[in-house]
């Protein structure tokens, strides 16, 4: 792990996504090309997951599908759904897209970057000629700038209300794993292990469980919001202002 063609391909694509994003905030200012932006960056997302497939029937003559082309198995998976469906959403003043919103940006980069450093199948098999993994890469790389990219376009807003919108998002992780796995449970299948609810990804750190990372996560974004909100907004718009004139009535 970290090894040179590792850290290589960190360092290009953090550079290229910075790049990018610093090119789109500087030249791109209308909000219809700032949703095409994200609306084919989102899409690419699901090409790039799904091309294995492509790739392996031309070359071979046959592919095989895997359990996570037909079902999201991984945080990865559900966000790359979540890009999509934030991409399209017509109405972005709606309760439910700043939610869904919020929560794909921030799940999206902390998800995506671990999905780049900690790549499963990369530190298996360090090759990225072997296209298997380099999709993997590509994929969480593409989908990094995309979450960032709902930032950058003034989509979503760093603020200490994403924490609500997070938590939301993470109870819609336990929801949803807790269905697929008891689905292949039914099916009698082996364990697929949604969302890390029956085992962490972290082996060697066995107290560390799913729930517990939520409630690290959800600390760690409040501070830092908070922090944020302190040093860049006014205090009127900050969220302890807006508590204490809610409790007002104002």
């Amino acid at each position: 792990m970290f090894g040179l063609t590792h850290n290589l391909y960190m360092l290009i694509s953090a550079l290229i996504t910075i790049v990018l994003l610093v090119v789109f905030n500087h030249f791109i200012k209308s909000e219809k090309w700032k949703n095409n932006i994200l609306q084919i960056t989102s899409i690419l997302v699901v090409i790039i997951h799904y091309s294995t497939l492509w790739v392996d029937y031309l070359s071979t003559g046959s592919a095989e599908v895997n359990n996570t082309m037909l079902f999201a198995i991984y945080p990865c998976n559900i966000i790359m759904w979540l890009l999509v469906i934030t991409a399209f959403i017509k109405n972005k003043n709606s309760r439910l897209y700043k939610i869904l919103s919020e929560f794909t940006a921030i799940g999206g980069i902390v998800c995506g970057i671990i999905g780049i450093v900690l790549n499963e199948i990369f530190i298996a098999n360090p090759n990225l000629l072997d296209y298997d993994v380099l999709n993997g890469m590509l994929s969480h790389s593409v989908m990094v700038f995309g979450c960032f990219y709902l930032f950058v376009s003034g989509f979503v807003k760093l603020r200490v209300k994403n924490v609500f919108s997070c938590f939301c998002g993470l109870g819609f992780f336990i929801v949803h794993g807790g269905l697929i796995n008891l689905l292949f449970w039914i099916a009698k299948l082996d364990a697929c292990n949604s969302m890390y609810m029956l085992e962490n990804p972290f082996p060697n750190l066995p107290w560390l469980s799913p729930y517990l990372m939520g409630v690290i996560a959800l600390t760690l974004l409040f501070i830092v919001t908070a922090i944020y909100e302190q040093f860049a907004i006014k205090k009127e718009d900050r969220w302890y202002s807006k508590v204490v004139n809610k409790k007002g009535g104002k």
